[in-house]
């Protein structure tokens, strides 16, 4: 199998960081690897906040938690 075609998730927890959420998607957007999704765990979610970034990163699965879970 070559690695190419290897598929993998890449798992973020945000926390009222959307900014540097955004950088990181921002970095992670810029590889070279491009076989992945992006998942966000979202705790203490700002309704605002999620709009912008799921408008922004149209491929973005995003997990909403009411409450910090502590991760």
């Amino acid at each position: 199998m070559k690695i190419n075609k290897l598929s993998i998730a890449v798992i973020l927890v945000n926390w009222k960081k959307y900014n540097l959420t955004s950088n990181c998607i921002d970095s992670l957007n810029k590889s070279n690897y491009k076989n992945f999704k992006i998942i966000l765990v979202d705790n203490e979610y700002s309704e605002k906040s999620l709009i912008e970034l799921k408008n922004k990163y149209n491929e973005l699965i995003v997990f909403k938690e009411k409450n910090n879970l502590g991760f």
